[in-house]
């Protein structure tokens, strides 16, 4: 082994390179090491994911967060998200009461070990924050290897003025205030990072528009019919 690699190793509270001085043979070195890097490897952290969409404006739509590991054990979690940025024409803000039943998902964590009534999710008062959280029906870690969906939530865009809010951009992240957490069954809470997504406003797709139109254009003439009709009887 390089030296100057295990003088910048620690083992405990002590540089490996005091372990060769202290007469420890070469096994136990090799020990050390072995099991610095087992320990390295079981530590990840959890990477929560915020995806990033488009959205036309005045529209409702959904929002996926996930969660990805090489090897953590997760038997709940909390999740807290926040929204910023956008314009002053408009706002996007989470539905509330959030309606969509991420449990049924087929890739959610816990997807088979889940109790609906163990799912809860709270909309701030400004409707920028939503905490939500779950754990495992019979109590059990849930080896969390790979992707997996923690929360698909539903957000909303409003404005009085759509043509100023085109192309506007909200960031959505997650806070890390102690509301966000993964713990297993013995209550040890494993390491993240996450990421933020960013969703962007857009026009209606044309057939939307289009359809729009013509509806608008129909009502507008019953309405103009309707009023000529009343107009003959008098």
């Amino acid at each position: 082994m390089d030296v100057r690699m295990a003088g910048r190793l620690n083992f405990g509270d002590q540089p490996i390179s005091s372990f060769c001085s202290e007469r420890y043979s070469v096994k136990s070195l090799i020990a050390a090491v072995l099991l610095w890097m087992t320990v390295s490897v079981c530590q990840a952290d959890i990477l929560i994911e915020v995806e990033s969409r488009l959205l036309p404006y005045t529209s409702t739509g959904l929002v996926d967060i996930y969660a990805s590991s090489s090897n953590d054990n997760v038997q709940s979690f909390g999740l807290k998200l926040q929204i910023s940025g956008g314009s002053v024409d408009g706002s996007l803000t989470f539905v509330d009461p959030q309606t969509y039943d991420s449990q049924s998902h087929p890739d959610y964590i816990f997807s088979g070990n889940t109790d609906p009534s163990g799912w809860g999710s709270t909309v701030g008062v400004d409707f920028l924050t939503l905490t939500l959280g779950d754990f495992t029906l019979d109590g059990t870690d849930y080896n969390l290897t790979g992707r997996k969906l923690l929360a698909r939530v539903q957000v909303q865009h409003t404005t009085a003025d759509p043509g100023q809010t085109v192309d506007d951009v909200y960031t959505i992240s997650v806070v890390d205030d102690g509301s966000t957490f993964f713990s297993d069954v013995a209550i040890n809470f494993a390491n993240f990072t996450s990421s933020a997504g960013n969703l962007t406003v857009i026009t209606p797709e044309p057939s939307t528009v289009g359809l729009l139109a013509v509806c608008g254009v129909g009502l507008f003439w019953r309405l103009r019919r309707s009023g000529h009709s009343r107009h003959v009887v008098k």
